[in-house]
């Protein structure tokens, strides 16, 4: 499995563009993947790679006050 950096700097930016209404909703997004991998793309194992965007539920598993961790 390759994960050329360019595809993982896309995915950053479009992060960066969500756009939130005022419930905290996300409205809109969009990511750009190119259609070629670059020649310096390393092959790597499928078991390490992982993404998540589920923040929503961070405070549970972090703890609901600075300092007071669960």
């Amino acid at each position: 499995m390759r994960i050329p950096l360019d595809v993982a700097h896309s995915v950053v930016r479009a992060l960066h563009a969500i756009r939130d209404d005022s419930a905290g909703n996300v409205t809109q997004t969009s990511v750009h993947v190119p259609g070629n991998q670059p020649a310096w793309a390393e092959w790597l194992s499928p078991n390490l790679a992982a993404f998540s965007i589920e923040m929503d539920r961070w405070p549970d598993w972090a703890g609901q006050k600075v300092g007071q961790p669960n």
